[in-house]
């Protein structure tokens, strides 16, 4: 995305996420399939060179399922991606891990797709999961949940959380 400082070749396209939230641009780039668990958060106001604010491997150095990534601007979550268990780990913009924890049954292998948005993370379920959003605290305490489709879609999905032109936040 910027220069050479998100690269996962040979693996092509990468997940991203980006913030503007007072704190510059914050871009968060995590591997696709087959690329590990890197996830790489970078900080950039568009003139100086952009800094890397933290690079880590977000699950075992092992798995290959691709992570997902997302940022409010101040916390950054990481979810393993297909053929990963519902896992997800949250760090502060300085690379600490504030939690990890389970969004789902820990045996469900379909991956999860985690979003941020006002210190809340919402969760779905990849393939073979349910329809339903988790929503869950920083410290990965649940505090509710809901469905975002049709109870009987077991294809998994994807959800943007954010707001709308209104202000509100809206999840599609």
């Amino acid at each position: 995305i910027i220069g050479n400082q998100l690269s996962y070749q040979p693996f092509g396209a990468f997940n991203v996420a980006d913030n503007t939230a007072g704190h510059g641009d914050i871009y968060v780039a995590g591997a696709p399939a087959l690329g590990g668990p890197r996830v790489q958060v970078v900080q950039t106001d568009g003139v100086a060179p952009p800094k890397v604010l933290f690079d880590t491997f977000a699950f075992e150095t092992t798995f290959l399922g691709g992570v997902n990534v997302s940022t409010d601007g101040q916390y950054v979550v990481a979810s393993a991606e297909s053929k990963g268990g519902p896992a997800v780990v949250v760090y502060d913009l300085s690379g600490k891990q504030l939690s990890r924890f389970f969004a789902f049954d820990p045996l469900f292998t379909g991956g999860a797709d985690a979003q941020i948005y006002n210190g809340v993370i919402y969760v779905t379920p990849g393939v073979g999961g349910g329809p339903v959003v988790e929503q869950f605290n920083l410290e990965g305490k649940s505090i509710g949940a809901f469905y975002g489709a049709p109870s009987n879609l077991r294809s998994g999905f994807d959800i943007v959380v954010a707001p709308d032109v209104t202000g509100i936040t809206t999840i599609n």
